[in-house]
């Protein structure tokens, strides 16, 4: 199963409640043809069998990370974790061996989704997308990822 699309829309009250949850995605089946889906809030997809619920949506902004020599060390999208009912999320890119190949850079930080100023220091006022503001603190040296043990960016030194 491949996830093609994801649309959310919540209320314009005060509240931002919830209205609707939508994930588009493409089922592939041994000796079947592709087939496009949909999954909603309550009404799951039913694969061979198995049920495929809608649950912990949030979002995975697209992030690029370029070296001194504005080489690309690293591009993707990132899961950030959603804090609170507006999505203020939190997420985290590792970014191994960068130019020399003795750096590795780590950046922590927040995605506001619905900023309500230029001031990073805020949480989203809205849930979805309206004014978004990635904030991001950026981390270098050894962050262990050569070594297989899973860990925080402990032993790393802030960027200057």
């Amino acid at each position: 199963m491949t996830l093609d699309k994801f649309t959310s829309e919540f209320t314009t009250t005060a509240t931002a409640e919830p209205r609707s949850f939508t994930a588009f995605v493409t089922v592939r089946q041994p000796g079947a043809p592709e087939k496009a889906e949909k999954i909603r809030v309550n009404h799951p997809l039913d694969v061979g069998g198995a049920k495929v619920y809608l649950q912990g949506n949030g979002y995975a902004p697209n992030i690029t990370v370029k070296d001194a020599k504005g080489q690309v060390a690293y591009s993707g999208p990132v899961v950030f974790i959603p804090q609170d009912t507006n999505y203020t999320s939190q997420g985290v890119v590792k970014v191994p061996d960068v130019s020399d190949g003795l750096d590795q850079i780590g950046l922590v930080g927040f995605l506001l989704p619905t900023a309500a100023s230029d001031d990073p220091t805020q949480a989203s006022i809205y849930p979805q997308p309206l004014n978004p503001m990635l904030v991001l603190n950026v981390w270098h040296g050894n962050l262990g990822l050569d070594d297989g043990t899973p860990r925080t960016s402990t032993g790393s030194t802030p960027a200057t």
